[in-house]
């Protein structure tokens, strides 16, 4: 067996620690294969898409709920890629459909990979960040899953403390939506 070193990931409500070392075993054909560790739930690799969308000093959100802890947290609009669509798709369609919202993306964005627990899962994701602007003036009725519990939009940078429980998320505001003396 060897092993492979990983960075250390923050801790938080929703984030976990990775262990610093990744075993690996030798498959029947010689190929390295991950295994598992005792107690270690193993990580589905996830790519998704967010959305920071500011109007004047309002900034779009969601409150969600881990539908297996019953944690609520505040987060961006977005979500996993669909079959062969590009992370500017994904962002644009999530956006619609998690807040009724119409917008358009500016800039090229900004990718992140980070560790993050959801359902009772553990996801290696990796997520592209899109800054977005408005298209639409009022949402379209919005009709998406139940863990989604609201969209609000939220006074700039005054809400930005309820962020903090992700740090990949710190990374996308300081990098879209930066604030000077935080």
């Amino acid at each position: 067996m060897t092993g492979i070193p990983l960075h250390l990931h923050n801790h938080s409500e929703n984030n976990i620690a990775v262990m610093s070392k990744r075993l690996y075993f030798r498959g029947s054909l010689g190929q390295p294969d991950r295994v598992c560790l005792t107690g270690i739930i193993p990580m589905q690799t996830r790519e998704r898409t967010g959305v920071l969308c500011l109007e004047d000093t309002l900034l779009l959100t969601i409150e969600q709920e881990d539908p297996t802890t019953k944690k609520r947290f505040w987060s961006f609009p977005g979500g996993a890629l669909e079959a062969g669509e590009t992370p500017a798709q994904a962002a644009v369609r999530e956006c619609l459909e998690e807040t009724g919202y119409q917008v358009t993306l500016i800039g090229s964005g900004f990718t992140n990979q980070y560790v993050f627990r959801w359902n009772g899962k553990i996801y290696d994701c990796t997520t592209h960040w899109f800054k977005a602007e408005l298209i639409s003036d009022a949402p379209s009725k919005v009709e998406d899953a139940d863990y989604i519990l609201q969209s609000k939009w939220l006074k700039w940078p005054r809400s930005r403390g309820l962020y903090t429980y992700n740090a990949a998320i710190m990374q996308a505001l300081d990098q879209l939506l930066p604030v000077h003396n935080v």
